[in-house]
């Protein structure tokens, strides 16, 4: 009997040492897409190419391997002449892990898009990858 007992702390430890291991860095981004309307918490399809009159651009991505409370930052940046900051969000799903959907979006300004060229920089907060970086047109 104290064999068996043995047996199964040493199982539960083992266990519990595995699950210890498991941060940050092992997660990753995938399946990044860009789209004019989402369904659910994704894009249905990639668009990177958008007319001045759409009226929010989404993107999404797969956020694999996550662990709890894992923050991502979506910065939405315009390059004209100059790169400019529009705006940053950052998205917290809190106590999901694993692998889940995830979007940020920008909404159309007064005056339409100015035509140019976009891009998205989504990084994992706390993470030391290089950020993913989706660009996109508005023409």
């Amino acid at each position: 009997m104290n064999k068996y007992y043995t047996i199964l702390v040493v199982f539960y430890f083992a266990t519990f040492l595995a699950g210890c291991n498991t941060n940050i860095s092992s997660t990753t981004i995938d399946n990044v897409k860009m789209c004019s309307s989402i369904a659910g918490q994704q894009c249905q399809s990639d668009n990177p190419n958008f007319s001045p009159s759409t009226n929010e651009v989404y993107i999404s991505c797969a956020l694999k391997n996550s662990v709890k409370n894992t923050s991502v930052d979506f910065s939405w940046y315009y390059n004209g002449k100059h790169r400019m900051l529009i705006t940053s969000t950052q998205v917290n799903p809190g106590t999901q892990s694993s692998t889940y959907f995830i979007h940020s979006s920008l909404t159309r300004p007064g005056n339409g898009w100015p035509i140019g060229e976009y891009e998205v920089k989504i990084s994992i907060i706390g993470s030391n990858k290089e950020p993913l970086i989706k660009k996109f047109t508005v023409q």
